[in-house]
């Protein structure tokens, strides 16, 4: 995305594309008069005067509903430059075509709701990707990973976009005891996963993993390649450890600007190797994954 900015302030819808049009039609509604900053401070203005009329006979209380009147004009004054500022974004960010499905008025009104007092940049940026993603595929996010991300900070946000270059198939961070000690060399301590955990991106991987038992295979995808897994070794069972994505850890997985890890991705089929895990790798398939043994 480029680093241009502009405002769509007093620009009319038909000289819009179409997804900006239906972004700016579905909030609307929830947002009021979206492009009408004035219309707010002019409201307030009147409700100031309206207070002094009925408080006529009180200086004190004309001050003090005066004083109340001002600091929700200045409150909702930011508010609405917040979320300009976010629609704004979301516009830049649409993909050409939308989906015609309209996005639920539910999900609008609490999106505004929690963004609304979001000032830091770089978390509207966030915000933007999940408006204009819900918009361009209704569905595409949840209530509940509008609740998680509200509660998120930008060292959060920081954090589990890191997490994300180790992630498998879209769900998984692999690791044993070996693989620890090279994430922890990549800042991702185990309490870093924990934090992530407590956030709800994270189920803790003490609940889950993967089981092998003797020539069973499984394939997971890291970045491209497919790694199919044989077990060889037996008659036990070969379990492989990992955090697991929740569900809104899945959809915020794909607006992070993931990396692959080589050394990573190698030390891990190596420690797989050395535990009587075959490993074959080849380029990915268009296709789904096999459901692993969970």
């Amino acid at each position: 995305m480029s680093g241009k900015s502009f405002s769509i302030v007093n620009i009319p819808l038909e000289a819009l594309s179409e997804p900006a049009t239906k972004l700016i039609e579905t909030v609307a509604d929830a947002v009021g008069v979206l492009y009408e900053p004035t219309r707010i401070r002019r409201k307030a203005e009147a409700e100031v005067e309206a207070a002094k009329i009925r408080l006529e006979g009180s200086i004190e209380l004309q001050q003090i509903a005066l004083h109340s009147s001002n600091r929700l004009n200045n409150l909702e004054a930011r508010r609405q430059r917040i979320i300009e500022s976010i629609v704004d974004k979301a516009i830049q960010q649409l993909p050409d075509h939308v989906s015609d499905e309209e996005v639920d008025e539910d999900w609008v009104f609490q999106f505004f709701n929690y963004c609304q007092d979001v000032s830091n940049e770089q978390m509207q940026e966030l915000w933007a990707c999940l408006l204009a993603g819900e918009v361009a595929e209704p569905g595409s996010y949840s209530l509940r990973t509008l609740n998680i991300v509200r509660m998120l900070r930008q060292d959060d946000a920081t954090l589990f976009e890191l997490m994300s270059n180790y992630v498998w198939n879209g769900l998984y961070v692999f690791h044993n005891e070996e693989m620890d000690e090279l994430l922890k060399s990549r800042g991702l301590y185990p309490v870093r996963f924990l934090h992530l955990q407590f956030l709800g991106l994270l189920i803790p991987a003490t609940l889950l993993g993967i089981t092998l038992g003797k020539g069973d295979m499984y394939e997971t995808e890291y970045f491209g390649k497919v790694h199919r897994l044989t077990y060889r070794k037996g008659p036990k069972e070969r379990l492989l450890f990992a955090y697991t994505l929740t569900d809104s850890g899945q959809e915020l997985l794909s607006l992070c600007n993931s990396e692959p890890d080589e050394e990573y991705r190698t030390a891990l089929v190596k420690s797989w190797s050395d535990a009587g895990i075959e490993v074959e790798i080849s380029e990915s398939k268009p296709g789904g994954f096999p459901s692993p043994s969970i």
